[in-house]
Formats: C-alpha cells, sequence, structure tokens
C-alpha cells in the first residue's frame, strides 16, 4: 500500500467516524411517572445486542469485574451496582421496558445501560 493510499485510508475513517477500537455509547432515556409504570428506551446499540440494565445509588466509577460480561469496562455508577436485568435490541439496536417504579426509588437510583456486545456503556439517569 503506497504512502498516498494510506493517507486516504486514514482521512476516509476519521472522517467518518471508524475510530479504530472507538465504540459509540448509548442513549437511555425514561418516560412516566415515578412512582408508576416507566419506561426505559435504549437507542444506538449494536444490532439484536443484550442491554443489561444496572443500577446503584450514587454516581461514580465502578468497573466491571473479571469473570462477567464487559469485564474492565466502566461505567459511571457507583459500587455496589446491581443488574436490574438483560433486555435484547432490535435490527437497529433499540429496546425498551416497561416496569413499576415503586416510591422508595425515585430520585434515591441511578440507571445505566452496557451493551454486552460492543461492552459501551449508556449515559447515567437520575431515576425520577
Amino acid at each position: 500500500m503506497s504512502r498516498q493510499t494510506l493517507l486516504a485510508v486514514v482521512v476516509v475513517v476519521l472522517t467518518l467516524g471508524f475510530g479504530l477500537g472507538e465504540a459509540k455509547g448509548q442513549t437511555l432515556s425514561q418516560a412516566g411517572p415515578c412512582p408508576g409504570s416507566k419506561t426505559f428506551t435504549v437507542t444506538g446499540g449494536a444490532p439484536f445486542t443484550r442491554f443489561a440494565f444496572i443500577h446503584s445509588a450514587n454516581t461514580g466509577s465502578w468497573t466491571i469485574p473479571g469473570g462477567l460480561v464487559c469485564f474492565g469496562t466502566t461505567t459511571g455508577l457507583a459500587a455496589p451496582v446491581t443488574l436490574a436485568g438483560y433486555v435484547p435490541a432490535n435490527a437497529i439496536g433499540t429496546a425498551s421496558v416497561t416496569t413499576f417504579i415503586p416510591g422508595g426509588v425515585c430520585n434515591n437510583r441511578y440507571l445505566q445501560v452496557v451493551d454486552t456486545m460492543t461492552c459501551t456503556t449508556s449515559n447515567v439517569i437520575l431515576i425520577n
């Protein structure tokens, strides 16, 4: 490969946002009353991935330990972190889940999602 060709490939990669090893995160949003029936929606994931919904009482920096899916990934939550469950994404990397949120959780728990295929994380939201 000539130097000119290599340079052209690098320009295309940078222009299109295909960073080497760089993964884009997901966007997590919520709708509905708290307490009550809330819908959490994740966009921007890998097609047909499983989203791991995790929550904690505090934000911070917790790294998924060895032996678990996506070990070594750092989240925006502080320990202890609890896995609420997995939700499958559709063909465009989107998923929604609706669940009842009790009053004691409102404004007391933070939620984040990990894409288990790319090991990227979403934004952190306060359940409210």
